[in-house]
């Protein structure tokens, strides 16, 4: 068991109840995949402060867990209100999207992940909060052709130049760093060194970028 559900259920035993400690062990529960005691709480959060949009967020997701589609969206929808009325607009964001993916309007994002890389574990988590199923690629395995990585420069407005992890030794190795190397010398490097691609780009259906850094995918989603 989870110590921050362990600590917050001995909270709630010995009487101190509340909003907080509501919401916080029903968003803990369907962390670990107990969505349905987490509904049940959060539910309890909700009897505290029906205005409490993160809440009607999280809610949707026990209900979602559970397999409760229908019931999940209705939760979203009285979140997304909540959250609209307040000005809340990362939650309006996150809502907003969850909604679009069940309305069967937005495919699935793609990311290309370096899961050894802080920035790239941050973007994915991301995408996940947000309720999507990225794609996720991860191209020092799955390199992709040096036609796709055009693609992803020029759909994210970047150079090669840009791109490219110039902090990598092979960079200096290949001597990437003299003058007159070419777009198409450096487009060619990265398609063949995968370790010399930055990371990570994410498409989605808003648009492609580098995500450097990790909040930079807030401008597609």
């Amino acid at each position: 068991m989870s110590d921050i559900i362990e600590r917050l259920q001995s909270t709630l035993a010995s009487g101190k109840d509340g909003l907080l400690v509501r919401f916080g062990l029903g968003q803990a529960l369907v962390e670990h995949e107990r969505c349905e005691e987490a509904a049940e709480h959060l539910q309890a959060a909700l009897a505290f402060d029906e205005k409490h949009s993160a809440s009607w967020l999280w809610l949707g997701k026990a209900l979602e867990g559970q397999g409760k589609l229908a019931q999940a969206v209705r939760a979203w929808e009285s979140g997304l209100a909540v959250a609209q009325a307040q000005g809340d607009q990362q939650i309006v964001r996150m809502l907003e999207v969850f909604l679009k993916r069940h309305q069967g309007k937005i495919p699935r994002p793609t990311i290309y992940h370096n899961p050894v890389c802080g920035t790239s574990r941050k973007v994915l988590q991301i995408l996940r909060d947000y309720g999507t199923d990225p794609i996720v690629v991860e191209y020092l395995r799955d390199t992709p052709s040096r036609h796709t990585l055009a693609g992803l420069l020029a759909q994210a407005g970047l150079t090669p130049r840009e791109a490219i992890r110039s902090k990598e030794e092979l960079y200096k190795v290949l001597g990437l760093d003299a003058a007159g190397i070419t777009d198409d010398q450096l487009l060619d490097a990265m398609a063949e060194n995968a370790i010399l691609i930055n990371r990570p780009f994410v498409s989605t259906q808003a648009g492609t970028r580098l995500c450097r850094p990790a909040e930079v995918v807030f401008e597609i989603l």
